[in-house]
């Protein structure tokens, strides 16, 4: 059941408010972005990093953000109080969608940001999850490339119509390269192959979304396991030369990938 209420900018509001009109730049031109986060009771896990990244993608959106986001105990104190008065206490999704206010054509009249947390219950503990293998497929026409906000995630119908295109595919997922021919990432996630007992993962220079998962893969899980992690792009032949694939995002954090055209994968680091 989706929650019955919403926090618009520090005000709690009936899910079903109207709360922005026909002139909202989000909707006239994509002038946002968008945060999901995984919690569990009173538990933020991974807060401070994803609190980073949004100060870093406000930045790069010049977007003057409100000080209850600035402050990350109120930040917080804010998606617990809606968690509670949606009565969910077990695992969900936290989704804090940031867009600019005023008006203005491409050039904005104002820079301050408005933001909307939503929330949802997850149907799984993804901490004691059974690893899912799942299929990934391939659509040339979907392309992204390194841009200056392409490292967040944005108010963009690029994943969406990747998503449609797995399911064409009859896929779970769908890779997505850059102009290069390069891998980029999925859909919704990272992606590591493993070649010779190394770990490779696309930098944020190749194009993708610099997400959390793969920040603590990297930077700790990685090196707490004595694996060696390599940040470079890698073409689609590379895949097929890998002995594993797997994909990581703050929801799901690991899905192994059992296949991609018609090459099967192992899935023992990933388990």
């Amino acid at each position: 059941m989706t929650p019955y209420y919403i926090i618009y900018n520090g005000i709690l509001k009936k899910a079903d408010d109207k709360i922005f009109n026909a002139n909202n730049r989000a909707f006239l031109y994509g002038d946002g972005f968008f945060e999901t986060i995984y919690a569990y009771y009173d538990k933020i896990p991974f807060l401070k990093y994803h609190y980073n990244r949004i100060i870093n993608a406000a930045e790069a959106f010049s977007f003057e953000l409100p000080s209850e986001i600035i402050d990350i105990k109120q930040f917080k104190k804010t998606i617990l109080y809606l968690a509670h008065k949606n009565k969910i206490y077990k695992s969900y999704r936290i989704r804090i969608t940031f867009y600019r206010e005023g008006q203005g054509l491409y050039l904005p009249q104002i820079n301050k940001a408005s933001y909307i947390i939503t929330l949802s219950k997850l149907d799984f503990e993804p901490q004691t999850k059974t690893q899912k293998l799942i299929k990934l497929a391939l659509d040339e026409k979907i392309r992204k490339d390194y841009s200056i906000i392409s490292m967040f995630k944005t108010i963009s119908p690029l994943s969406v119509l990747a998503a449609i295109s797995a399911k064409k595919h009859k896929a779970d997922d769908l890779v997505i390269i850059n102009s290069e021919n390069f891998v980029v990432e999925t859909s919704n996630s990272n992606i590591f192959i493993v070649i010779d007992d190394k770990l490779i993962t696309p930098p944020v220079a190749c194009g993708c979304v610099d997400g959390i998962t793969r920040h603590l893969i990297i930077n700790y899980i990685a090196r707490n396991l004595n694996l060696h992690v390599i940040e470079r792009c890698f073409s689609l032949e590379q895949m097929h030369k890998a002995s594993e694939i797997f994909i990581t995002n703050s929801i799901s954090f690991v899905s192994s990938v059992r296949e991609f055209q018609k090459t099967f994968y192992f899935n023992s680091i990933a388990n």
